[in-house]
């Protein structure tokens, strides 16, 4: 079995296990736990995520770059459902791709919002507010949209364009000045334009950014 055998099992797992969840969160939400089916959908989005980075990890092995993918990126929650969310199409159901574009820190606002509907806040004890039906009924169509996504996918090794490419957007992503732009309006237009073609999408952004001299 050769390394790029493995990284893609450990990413099917991964997906499998956000299945899994998702199942979990459907039957929490006929039993009207609704701030409970939140948290395990967005348990699914986070599995997702760190299957991304898996196949990451395997690409840039290959490239020579080991340290690329660090570690406690696995463990962080919110690095977790960024790369989820970032490989989001313009097939995704209308009201959550507007919700992605409302919220360009979608990922800390996913994860703050779980973390304030499971937990009693101690300097405010009271109980959490419920989330919404229409708000579990988005994160758990969310959670489902990317795990149809990526039950097909397998990871080859990415040229060094790519990889260029792919750490300069991982940077990118993490300063506010450019968030602006990748997250903007114009951006998930041009995304469209391209069909979900994200290698041409981060191509273009870079190229963009160069242009207005970020």
């Amino acid at each position: 079995m050769t390394d790029f055998d493995s990284f893609n099992r450990g990413f099917q797992a991964c997906v499998e296990n956000a299945g899994r969840h998702v199942a979990a969160a459907r039957v929490l939400q006929e039993a009207r736990h609704n701030n409970l089916a939140y948290s395990t959908a967005v348990l699914a989005l986070e599995e997702i995520g760190k299957a991304v980075l898996l196949g990451i990890a395997a690409r840039a092995r290959t490239g020579g770059d080991e340290e690329f993918v660090r570690p406690e990126w696995f463990e962080d929650h919110t690095k977790k459902l960024f790369w989820a969310l970032w490989t989001i199409s313009f097939s995704t159901p209308a009201r959550i791709l507007e919700d992605f574009q409302r919220f360009p820190r979608v990922a800390s606002d996913i994860h703050s919002r779980r973390l304030q509907a499971i937990y009693v806040d101690a300097l405010a004890p009271e109980q959490p507010q419920q989330i919404p039906d229409e708000d579990v009924d988005a994160i758990i169509a969310l959670a489902e949209y990317r795990i149809d996504r990526e039950k097909s996918s397998f990871f080859q090794p990415m040229n060094e364009q790519d990889r260029s490419n792919l750490e300069w957007f991982t940077d990118a992503a993490d300063d506010p000045r450019m968030a602006g732009v990748i997250f903007g309006e114009s951006s998930f237009a041009r995304l469209g334009a391209l069909a979900g073609n994200f290698r041409e999408w981060i191509q273009w952004l870079r190229n963009e950014i160069v242009r207005i001299d970020l």
